[in-house]
C-alpha cells in the first residue's frame, strides 16, 4: 500500500488471507497510528515504512515480491503519471501482480505501463476506480480473482 493512511486497504487485505502487507506512509504521524494498530491486531506479518511513496521506490529492490499493490495517492499532488512508470521499472511487481488505482480522473492509456492490461474499472461520485493486471511472461493465466 504505497499511500497507506489509514490502512484500511491493507488490513482488509491481511484479514482476507494476505501472507503480508507492506504500507508506505509518508507522514510520521499516520505511521505511528499505523505501527499502534497493527500491534493492536497482533499482525506479524505487516511491515510500516515511514516514507514517501516516489522515495521507498527508489531505494528498494524487492525483484518480483508484490502480488497485489494499493495506489491511492492524494489526488492534488497528480503523482500517477509517475509512480506508475517508477512502479514497473522498480521490478518489485510479480507477475500477474494487480495493481488498484483510485484517481479523480480518467487515466489516460499513454500512462500505463504496456505490461499492465486493465482487469476492471469503475467511477463512484468523482472518483474512478482501476484494477490492472500485470502480463505473465510464461503465458499461463493464473486462478481468477476471489471476492
Amino acid at each position: 500500500d504505497l499511500f497507506a493512511g489509514s490502512g484500511a486497504l491493507s488490513f482488509e487485505a491481511l484479514s482476507r488471507g494476505a501472507a503480508e502487507i507492506t504500507m508506505i506512509e509518508a507522514s510520521t504521524i499516520a505511521a505511528k497510528q499505523l505501527l499502534s494498530a497493527a500491534e493492536t491486531l497482533q499482525t506479524k506479518h505487516c511491515s510500516i515504512i515511514n516514507k514517501k511513496a516516489e522515495v521507498w521506490l527508489n531505494q528498494n529492490t524487492c525483484q518480483g515480491k508484490y502480488s497485489l499493490v494499493f495506489l491511492d495517492p492524494p489526488f492534488a499532488a497528480k503523482l500517477l503519471p509517475a509512480l506508475l512508470d517508477q512502479l514497473e521499472k522498480t521490478k518489485c511487481l510479480s507477475e500477474g501482480a494487480l495493481i488498484y488505482i483510485e484517481s479523480d480522473c480518467a487515466l489516460p492509456d499513454n500512462i500505463i505501463p504496456i505490461e499492465w492490461s486493465l482487469h476492471r474499472q469503475k467511477k463512484a461520485g468523482k472518483v474512478f476506480y482501476y484494477l490492472f493486471k500485470r502480463a505473465i511472461k510464461n503465458g499461463h493465466e493464473q486462478a481468477e480473482i476471489t471476492r
